[in-house]
């Protein structure tokens, strides 16, 4: 008998059973059926079935099965193996999809042919998917799935501002799901950005310049990118543009440019009133100062002979109103005045004719903060000058004495009283002090009346031709004797007593000035 052909056996389209189906071979009136698992050595009979035998069993393992035909008179041979196995389930597991597989969700046990809706489980991404379960696999089959990139901007981004020379790091805090990251940046105000891809946290840009520059980050995985986070703003180390002060009590000062560390600057004080300069350095972000100096502006006057018996000084100071300010006067290298207050001052040299240099300096907080100089003289010599003058006891004559110095090349005189006519006025004597006397004439009524005593000098400028007003007033009545009598030891003397002490007389008189006595030389 023949061996029956086309045996098939089901391969996972029927749960819990195996189906078997043959074609019928002529003469048999039954079949027997045996089976084993695919791998073991022993087989299993089954007698007696037909066509459309199901063998049930739980196990998903393959099984081979094997059908012959029998009669009365035996059985005929095995047919070919064929194998088959019952539904398949699907096992727990992690499933992935999308690209490079980013995407994924955990899944539980499957039944055959059943279906599960997935959501992406994985960080930086939104995705979803059906898993279907494969009951001949027993594989899960995925559709309609769907990963597209979902990452946070990065947060917590920031530039460092001044801290690191010639260099800013941009630092981040990590992003869930991001694989890298993304910078983009330009000096603050440009238009365009410039990009450095695929970079980590303290990233750094070298800059030479001390402009402000702008960042923004973005984070990446295999699907794409976030948006841009925030702008974050950085700068290398540099010195501001803050005004710099130095000198005594900061009167000097100057605004200088931003300058990166290391950089100098050679700075002109901007102080009205104050000049000096300074070389600035920025070190470390700090400007450093040397090389300083700071002056007030001042200004002295001295007189040059224009004042007989005195040097008058005067100076200005831009900071003749600060509070503290003092100023020390030179002669030469004599201080003539220490820790004055005033602006102005007089000297008299030791020497006339001789140029002196005065000086005089600004002390603030016991430093000179300032100086100037200028030359300054008494005159050689003095125009004559009046000394005194008085009218005498008799009221007869105006009677004076002048200074005259022997410098004087000569000296003449007028005289003029109220507005008579100038008169020659003899000046006598050999030393410096000399004499003159002025007539007061008869016609001259009582009253007040003025001497204009002119004295011009030779050999001078200053002071060459001046005149003096002598007031002074006459009253004749108050001199004139109205009786008069001797007296000798207390009596009337007779006309021709002879005495022997000119001290014994005496005179009672109504009216006068005064009379004096001589004594003959013997």
């Amino acid at each position: 008998m023949a061996a029956p052909a086309a045996l098939s056996a089901t391969d996972g389209t029927q749960q819990g059973k195996i189906a078997l189906t043959w074609n019928t071979i002529a003469g048999a009136d039954g079949y027997n059926v045996q089976y084993r698992k695919q791998g073991t050595g022993i087989w299993t009979a089954v007698n007696n079935v037909t066509s459309g035998w199901q063998f049930d069993t739980t196990d998903r393992a393959t099984f081979e099965f094997q059908v012959q035909g029998k009669n009365a008179l035996g059985v005929g041979s095995w047919s070919a193996t064929d194998t088959g196995f019952i539904a398949q389930t699907c096992q727990p597991a992690t499933l992935k999809w999308g690209t490079a597989n980013f995407c994924s969700a955990a899944i539980g046990l499957g039944e055959p042919s059943s279906s599960q809706n997935l959501s992406n489980a994985t960080t930086g991404a939104s995705g979803a998917a059906v898993a279907t379960c494969d009951a001949i696999s027993g594989n899960w089959a995925l559709s309609n799935t769907s990963c597209a990139v979902s990452l946070a901007s990065p947060s917590t981004f920031t530039a460092t501002q001044g801290t690191i020379a010639d260099n800013i790091k941009a630092a981040w805090g990590a992003s869930d799901g991001a694989s890298s990251y993304d910078v983009q940046y330009r000096q603050t105000g440009a238009p365009g950005w410039t990009q450095a891809t695929g970079v980590s946290s303290g990233w750094t840009l070298p800059v030479s310049d001390v402009n402000n520059y702008e960042f923004q980050l973005r984070a990446n995985n295999v699907l794409g990118a976030s948006d841009w986070s925030v702008t974050a703003t950085g700068w290398i180390q540099r010195c501001d543009a803050a005004p710099i002060n130095w000198g005594v009590a900061s009167l000097c000062s100057a605004s200088p440019a931003v300058t990166k560390t290391g950089g100098t600057l050679v700075l002109t004080s901007a102080t009205p009133g104050a000049s000096g300069g300074t070389t600035a350095a920025c070190v470390a972000g700090k400007w450093s100062l040397s090389a300083s100096s700071c002056v007030v502006a001042m200004g002295l006057n001295a007189t040059d002979g224009t004042l007989e018996d005195e040097v008058a000084l005067a100076w200005t100071s831009s900071i003749s109103g600060m509070n503290g300010v003092k100023y020390d006067l030179y002669r030469g290298e004599q201080k003539i005045i220490s820790n004055g207050k005033t602006l102005a001052a007089s000297d008299v040299p030791d020497e006339r004719g001789v140029e002196q240099t005065y000086k005089v300096q600004a002390i603030l907080n016991n430093e000179v903060v300032g100086e100037a100089q200028d030359i300054g003289y008494l005159p050689a010599c003095r125009a004559a000058r009046l000394i005194g003058a008085s009218l005498n006891a008799d009221m007869s004559a105006i009677s004076g004495l002048v200074e005259q110095w022997s410098c004087l090349e000569s000296l003449t005189s007028t005289s003029a009283i109220d507005l008579q006519a100038k008169q020659d006025v003899g000046v006598t004597g050999e030393k410096i002090y000399k004499s003159f006397s002025v007539a007061v004439p008869t016609s001259l009524p009582d009253g007040s009346h003025v001497l204009h005593l002119g004295l011009q000098s030779q050999g001078v400028v200053l002071n060459a031709d001046r005149v003096y007003d002598v007031p002074f007033a006459l009253d004749r009545a108050s001199i004139a004797i109205k009786n008069m009598s001797i007296i000798y030891n207390g009596s009337n003397a007779t006309n021709g007593m002879e005495a022997n002490s000119i001290g014994r007389f005496g005179i009672k008189m109504d009216g006068g000035s005064g009379i004096g006595f001589a004594e003959e030389l013997k």
